[in-house]
């Protein structure tokens, strides 16, 4: 739980294996969690309680549906052979 990020690539790490994320609402977190949907996203200053109402949905986690959310949610923005081909794309047309 950080008090600040960018766009972690722990994230995108566990999204890339089909994990829903548990994270604050700092820096460029809530580009990559939509709140019940590939994830929760915590307040900015999350306390202990918050965090572990957010574990206790054990259900959520197992949920293929937002499982597979979080996957779509890193092909679509974060999967870096996607990524390269595009910014490559966008260079050579300058």
């Amino acid at each position: 739980m950080s008090e600040s990020e960018g766009v972690p690539v722990s994230i995108m790490e566990a999204m890339s294996c089909h994990i829903p994320i548990v994270s604050p609402n700092v820096g460029g977190i809530s580009d990559m969690v939509i709140d019940g949907v590939n994830g929760f996203l915590l307040t900015n200053k999350c306390e202990v309680d918050e965090i572990v109402n957010a574990l206790k949905s054990i259900k959520f986690y197992k949920n293929n549906a937002v499982r597979d959310k979080s996957y779509e949610f890193f092909l679509e923005k974060y999967h870096a052979t996607t990524n390269y081909k595009l910014f490559l794309n966008k260079i050579t047309q300058l």
